[in-house]
């Protein structure tokens, strides 16, 4: 029936989420097994794949020290004076830069390494997962493998989810790009059918046009447990032990203006059956996983609840069981907090976007301020860890939705455990991405190819990112008059302003859980993570993973 590689390669670790097990990974590995076909997983997103790439120890001392001492002064809430820029950020900036570029250089060897073992392992085709942090390395280990062994590589993941067929159009080393989840394009692969016969795919066809299949939706009730074992997952042990568990298909009915979800997964909403995800996260507790997140961004209206009620049911939450998830502030804003937190959930995390009326009219996202205020309130008050994300500043912000946004935030802040700011992207399948005239959008040129292999970091200080190939109009000023500065100074004074008036953290709900792991206060681990990703002490790193797995307790 075959013989399938499902790979993985991350690049440079970023934020905690890079360690993690990938769900859609092992969910593609348990569909080709269920076809009786043969399957290996390599990720090599784990920390002592990246640990062994890392540069020389002198310049991650030096980036450890000045990191320190820059992060001593962000944690009092306060920007670093000239002195402090001078002293510590200039030398920072120089031995990231060194280090970036001997990461480069050690990651080109290993993918030449790489590509020399698949291509003599036998394989048919191989699955390629597509991270920001390793997009072009991932795209060079395509055009080996294709040179050496010439079994057809297909793409499928993150940045398939971002940019979709345009990827072809840049790298014809890929033979097609999966679209969407691509669990039945993936069966139907597996059982011998043509690339350009499966649903949901996209490819160049003889003339190197670029052609899409059928999309169709996504059904989930079929689907088998998702394989972690060992002889199919290779890396598991230079990973965090938390998983994902979906309990939809993806799909998204919402019009939100900046998302891409809708094009990627759909507007058709297929539920997962609740016992099914039940099953699933007993089978990690039965592999010692206990720390569980809800990769649904848009959970199902009640589903939260029928899931809590299902683990109650079943007796997992007297395993120490904590789990945290996405949430709606309307589609979820009725579920049963009381019972979720009973069964586990520790942490939920709700998209605010701003607190502006007519910013969030503007970016359709169908909610308001009261339906904020109201949610946010009831989930609090049941004792869950609430996290709110801003994005800041918006298209078309302005003074006053500034301090609308500022004020609010305020007055939210007793329901508020941590805020999480990000200044607004704009991707090819969103909305804003493809019509934004509409939003008064300029896209510069070569757009989709600049941002294709964009180094998203939102964890870096903002001042360590390349410019935007794109802008927005805010402060009055228009798009093509607006420099990556301009939002840059805006995002980082609004974020200064809010962390040290307000007085809230700004812990992600997933290193709530890595904290938890590893027996730290979730703000001051928050801290310490930020600082150990900055200087790329890979030391530390291996640390953290080593005492969360340290805890793994089998059933």
């Amino acid at each position: 029936m075959g013989r399938y590689l499902i790979y993985n390669f991350s690049g440079e670790v970023d934020d905690l989420s890079h360690l993690f097990p990938n769900e859609r990974l092992a969910q593609l590995a348990s569909i080709i097994r269920s076809e009786g076909a043969e399957v290996e997983v390599w990720d090599r997103g784990n920390i002592e794949t990246l640990a062994a790439l890392a540069p020389a120890h002198w310049k991650r001392s030096v980036a450890a020290y000045a990191g320190q001492k820059l992060f001593e002064t962000i944690s009092r809430n306060g920007g670093p004076n000239t002195l402090e820029k001078t002293v510590y950020g200039l030398p920072l900036k120089f031995v990231s830069g060194s280090m970036e570029a001997e990461i480069e250089r050690h990651y080109a060897e290993f993918i030449e390494a790489e590509a020399e073992r698949i291509a003599a392992g036998g394989f048919t085709a191989v699955l390629l997962n597509l991270w920001q942090g390793g997009f072009g390395h991932s795209m060079r280990l395509a055009a080996l493998v294709k040179q050496a062994a010439g079994i057809p590589v297909y793409g499928t993941g993150q940045r398939v989810d971002w940019f979709q067929e345009h990827i072809l159009e840049q790298y014809p080393q890929l033979d097609g790009v999966i679209l969407g989840l691509g669990y039945d394009a993936v069966r139907r692969l597996a059982r011998g059918q043509p690339f350009d016969r499966l649903p949901n795919v996209a490819y160049a066809d003889a003339g190197g046009e670029v052609e899409c299949t059928d999309r169709c939706v996504t059904e989930v009730d079929w689907l088998p447990l998702p394989d972690y074992s060992p002889e199919v997952y290779h890396g598991m042990d230079g990973l965090l032990p938390l998983a994902h568990v979906a309990l939809s298909n993806q799909a998204c009915p919402n019009r939100c203006a900046f998302c891409a979800r809708p094009t990627n997964y759909g507007r058709i909403v297929r539920r997962k059956p609740v016992e099914s995800a039940v099953d699933e996260v007993a089978a990690l507790c039965e592999r010692g996983i206990r720390h569980i997140r809800i990769g649904d961004s848009t959970p199902p209206p009640g589903q939260l609840t029928e899931f809590a009620a299902g683990i109650v049911r079943r007796g997992l939450h007297e395993g120490d069981l904590r789990i945290t998830a996405f949430s709606r502030i309307d589609q979820n804003r009725h579920e049963d907090y009381e019972l979720m937190r009973r069964a586990g959930f520790r942490a939920l995390f709700y998209g605010l976007e701003t607190l502006d009326d007519e910013g969030l009219r503007r970016i359709r996202k169908g909610i308001t301020y009261r339906d904020i205020r109201r949610t946010l309130k009831r989930a609090h008050e049941a004792g869950v860890f609430v996290v709110g994300s801003v994005i800041y500043p918006l298209p078309g912000e302005t003074a006053a939705s500034r301090e609308t946004t500022f004020t609010r935030l305020r007055e939210l802040a007793p329901s508020l455990d941590s805020v999480l700011l990000q200044p607004a992207g704009v991707y090819p399948s969103s909305p804003w991405g493809t019509r934004p005239q509409e939003f008064d959008i300029h896209l510069q040129e070569g757009y989709i190819e600049r941002l294709m292999d964009y180094p998203v970091k939102f964890i870096i200080p903002m001042r360590f990112w390349p410019p935007f190939p794109f802008s927005y109009p805010i402060m009055g000023k228009a798009a093509e008059q607006v420099s990556f500065d301009d939002i840059r100074e805006e995002f980082e004074s609004f974020s200064r302003r809010v962390w040290r008036e307000l007085e809230v953290s700004n812990v992600q709900d997933y290193t709530l859980l890595v904290a938890d792991m590893v027996g730290e206060d979730p703000r001051a681990f928050t801290d310490r993570v930020k600082k150990v990703l900055v200087t790329r002490d890979y030391d530390a790193l291996r640390d953290i993973v080593a005492t969360a797995r340290g805890a793994l307790q089998p059933a």
